[in-house]
């Protein structure tokens, strides 16, 4: 049972940067909506069809709280008696999930949010065929539980389960706070995600990935041979090496501008004579095919990036016996190579371009050669185990004989 409201409350009531709502336990379905740019007094209730609405009283900063509560008063007795404010049906015009999506929450989303291009088909293969249809208002908590576990059932990997779960919340969220007509409660706010295994990284031997380059280069896809070994000598990510263009090499400098990066921000990636070697064969790889692209690695039929490499990947490594190792793996293993080789965490996040050093972190563990050569450097320096002088092992001696004895 919340505590009744007082007007104190309802004074000095700020939200930072999250909405809040702020029932009053003194009137039945009066509450405060606390937002970051004001707050005001709403009155929720349930109509005849069992459907949650809810109505503007006021702004808070304009009238008191007993005001609010006489109105709220007015606002169920109305209801009861069938009559006022309370018949009106403004949840018509609530738009359906998939509208709202289209016209609304994906304009701003590929404004504001790095990738969110790649979300579109998680929409159009599963969120719009079960909630498309609905208006925002009419999906309940309950269709979420038994799409999660449909998700489920069908197979899906709680991971998946997971990013259809946080695209459904985001589009609600962004409802709730454009305030959308009729819609006026998140049924998503606070669902719980699946719990999902610690995930492993794979890091490539030396003679895997000699078996991978051999079978890339096999490969009926003519710039995989070079894409291949281009991300495990870069540790670049699979899109900023599809998208990676000519005037972004600084061929003087030995280094590869990323202008957009997964955390917004440009970085340099150095270019050791092994991946300059690469870029000198797609070169060539260019003028063979008489291509005037400035991409590096386009699609020969259409000179742009490719779109998607899976397929020629995914034949490479299997024939090269490596089906469980995936393209990012590739980065894993440009990591754990430098790690390998004495390069410090600090270098290996910089090269990465790792916006926190925890990130990094993950690759401590690897060597565990260096990490046995180092600690021995303290048995070196203390020598804890040197020969002992003539006098001292004559009496160490001595009592280990006496030890024996005694023991028999």
């Amino acid at each position: 049972m919340p505590l009744p409201l007082t007007q104190n409350i309802v004074d000095k009531a700020k939200a930072n940067i999250k909405r809040k709502m702020v029932a009053d336990g003194a009137c039945k379905g009066l509450y405060l909506d606390v937002r970051p740019n004001g707050k005001s007094y709403r009155y929720r209730f349930t109509d005849n069809r069992g459907v949650h609405r809810a109505v503007t009283i006021g702004d808070a900063e304009a009238i008191k709280l007993s005001e609010a509560r006489d109105k709220a008063l007015e606002f169920r007795r109305d209801r009861i008696l069938g009559t006022g404010i309370c018949l009106e049906e403004p949840k018509d015009k609530c738009p359906t999930f998939e509208h709202f999506v289209r016209q609304i929450y994906m304009p701003n989303a590929l404004t504001t949010r790095r990738a969110a291009d790649q979300d579109w088909g998680l929409f159009l293969n599963h969120l719009f065929p079960v909630f498309g249809p609905k208006r925002l208002h009419q999906i309940t908590r309950s269709d979420i539980a038994l799409f999660m576990q449909v998700k489920r059932n069908d197979g899906y990997m709680s991971s998946t389960c997971n990013r259809l779960l946080a695209r459904l919340k985001a589009v609600l969220s962004y409802a709730m706070e454009l305030e959308v007509t009729g819609f006026d409660k998140n049924p998503a706010r606070g669902y719980k995600q699946y719990k999902e295994p610690p995930h492993k990284d794979r890091f490539l031997t030396p003679e895997e990935a000699e078996r991978l380059l051999m079978a890339v280069r096999e490969s009926d896809s003519p710039f995989l041979e070079f894409i291949i070994p281009f991300l495990l000598l870069t540790g670049a990510r699979k899109s900023e090496a599809q998208n990676a263009c000519w005037e972004c090499l600084d061929w003087q400098a030995r280094r590869w501008l990323i202008p957009i990066t997964k955390n917004g921000k440009a970085r340099h990636v150095p270019l050791s004579d092994g991946a300059i070697k690469v870029l000198l064969m797609v070169r060539a790889k260019h003028e063979e095919l008489s291509l005037k692209s400035p991409w590096v690695f386009p699609n020969p039929e259409t000179g742009m990036p490719y779109s998607s490499i899976y397929y020629p990947w995914n034949v490479a490594r299997k024939k090269a016996g490596l089906e469980d190792v995936r393209i990012h793996d590739l980065r894993h293993s440009f990591a754990s190579a430098l790690v390998n080789r004495g390069m410090t965490l600090y270098d290996i996040k910089e090269i990465l371009g790792h916006s926190n050093i925890a990130t990094t972190q993950r690759y401590a563990h690897l060597s565990q050669e260096r990490l046995m050569e180092a600690v021995s450097h303290a048995e070196a320096h203390y020598q804890v185990h040197r020969p002992l002088p003539i006098q001292r092992q004559a009496i160490v001696h001595e009592k280990s004989l006496n030890s024996v004895a005694s023991t028999r």
